[in-house]
């Protein structure tokens, strides 16, 4: 199998949207990770019988753009595994120069649909690789596909049908589209590539952060801004070499596209024609045509694309292809790659896991045990760190005074709250005392599970983080829940009112820097049944990736 391929479609474009299943067929057939596509009817030019490929202009009309469409459509049905970009550079109603197409991933398969003899193969593939990015070498392999019409009959157009087909799609010398772009999908790069074709010269893309994306489902996986920007900058680059490309950060619904926002341009703006909507996304459309005219800028043509069906969805998924279906199915995945540590034993395998108030931790806790976990309770734990005639005690009273000290001569816990709880100096001093305790008695508890042969040991701890015992674990576990449901849980389940709720919850680390730090991201948002199934996956993968008794292993995430 080949990692990234060249398909080159020749087929008339009447009979090309029937075959377009056969083509990824083929491409998922040969191909593991990429594959590029380049749209050049026979015929066009002087490719026609030429083993000397040249890169040819294609009139963008409306049964190209719906061709373009079904290859990404399709995609997400035949080879949603791969990556898939078609290249659109060519594809335009202007008398402008075509660029080289210059891939990331170079091509080490060209695969098309006309035959090529075997003593002209090397002088075609030559004559490619100076037109794509191909590798040295490259195989050229054929695809046989059928004529393109239902039953070996020939489709026909009534003529306004015909008309419709042909017509020339209006091009703008300057559109701009925004969009959240996590994780980049088959929807992103359509709307993208729609935005590509429809420009002659200039693409402005927002890219939503900030409170953008504050409610997005899992918000705290999405990739970083600047990462996803540089993603987007990158596929823009690869289906459509030659546009000005310029991408923004945004933090609110209309970014460069007005006159008061920090980024707007009059100069940029004054050729800004068109904006490139999803049918989510209309009103955000609605909303920057309304604020221009306010300021007295034209209004801004609208092009809105359809949403694309997931066919894989599951219940608790979009049934459109989405970004936070995506994240849902890195729940329970390893999103950021296990770091060997020298300095712990191979076995038994520790999990650290943790989690903020009233995320569910426990009851994850208590899925892993009923899996074959053994279970370290950090908080029981806690209460054993300063109980009498243990050094913990002795540093406690040391600290804090005698007056700490019951009736019954234990730690008067409430006496130390009162002392600790108002004032962040004295909790840390008296956490300086119990955490190192706690790691102690938590490091007892391991070598007794590793007497008795156990396989993982899972540290149920809250304070994990915080108190740096993330040292004594092989991996990092976190669950999440959203910060509105945390309140609303604490309100139910604890009776407290919403400000108290709140006050708790802003005294914790943030969701964001746990997932930051942790190894694999749970969250008990949703049903029981989906929670369940994100720990078995959890589990089914930790087994995977357990080391060999005396060896030591690390493995890749999915980021």
């Amino acid at each position: 199998m080949f990692k990234t391929a060249l398909l080159v479609v020749t087929k008339p474009l009447s009979q090309l949207r029937a075959i377009i299943p056969e083509y990824l067929s083929e491409l998922n057939r040969v191909t593991s990770t990429t594959a590029y596509i380049h749209i050049q009817p026979e015929g066009s030019g002087k490719n026609a019988q030429s083993v000397n490929y040249d890169l040819v202009r294609v009139p963008f009309t409306t049964e190209v753009r719906n061709i373009v469409k079904a290859f990404y459509s399709s995609s997400s049905k035949t080879c949603s595994h791969l990556d898939i970009y078609v290249l659109v550079g060519h594809l335009t109603n202007g008398d402008v120069k075509l660029k080289k197409y210059n891939f990331k991933q170079p091509c080490d398969v060209v695969l098309i649909d006309k035959k090529v003899a075997d003593d002209e193969s090397s002088m075609f593939v030559q004559s490619l690789s100076k037109l794509f990015s191909v590798v040295d070498g490259a195989k050229l392999q054929y695809i046989e596909t059928q004529e393109g019409y239902p039953d070996g009959k020939k489709a026909r157009l009534d003529v306004s049908a015909q008309e419709f087909a042909n017509k020339l799609v209006k091009q703008y010398s300057h559109t701009v589209v925004g969009g959240t772009y996590d994780r980049l999908h088959v929807g992103h790069k359509l709307l993208l590539t729609e935005a590509c074709m429809l420009s002659t010269g200039k693409l402005t893309v927002g890219v939503t952060t900030g409170p953008m994306v504050m409610k997005k489902v899992l918000h705290e996986i999405m990739q970083p801004v600047n990462e996803r920007i540089s993603i987007v900058r990158e596929f823009l680059t690869d289906v459509k070499p030659g546009l000005d490309y310029r991408l923004f950060s945004i933090t609110d619904g209309f970014g460069p596209t007005v006159a008061r926002s920090p980024d707007y341009d009059p100069k940029e703006d004054a050729g800004m024609g068109l904006i490139v909507l999803s049918q989510e996304t209309i009103k955000g459309g609605e909303m920057i045509n309304a604020e221009r005219e306010k300021e007295g800028l034209p209004r801004l043509d609208v092009h809105t694309i359809e949403l694309l069906e997931d066919t894989c969805h599951s219940k608790y998924e979009e049934e459109k292809v989405s970004s936070s279906s995506l994240r849902k199915r890195l729940l329970g995945t390893l999103l950021h790659p296990v770091q060997v540590k020298s300095h712990l034993a191979v076995h038994p395998y520790v999990i650290g896991l943790t989690g903020g108030i009233a995320c569910g931790k426990s009851s994850v806790c208590q899925r892993l045990q009923g899996l074959g976990a053994k279970i370290v309770d950090c908080d029981k734990l806690g209460h054993k760190a300063y109980v009498k005639g243990t050094p913990g005690f002795e540093r406690v009273v040391e600290a804090f005074g005698p007056s700490v000290v019951g009736e019954d001569g234990e730690i008067h816990r409430p006496t130390l709250g009162k002392i600790v709880f108002g004032d962040k100096a004295e909790l840390e001093r008296l956490n300086a005392i119990v955490w190192p305790e706690i790691a102690r008695l938590v490091g007892e508890q391991i070598q007794q599970y590793k007497q008795e042969g156990t396989e993982v040991v899972v540290l149920d701890a809250a304070i994990l983080l915080e108190a740096s015992w993330d040292h004594m674990c092989h991996e990092v576990w976190t669950t999440i829940v959203p910060r509105d449901e945390v309140i609303q849980r604490l309100v139910d389940r604890n009776k407290l009112t919403t400000e108290a709720a709140t006050q708790r919850l802003n005294a914790q680390i943030s969701n964001t820097e746990r997932v930051s730090r942790a190894n694999v991201v749970l969250c008990t948002l949703w049903e029981y049944e989906y929670t369940q199934q994100q720990v078995e996956r959890a589990w089914a993968l930790l087994k995977q990736r357990l080391p060999i008794q005396g060896k030591s292993s690390s493995a890749k995430s999915n980021m």
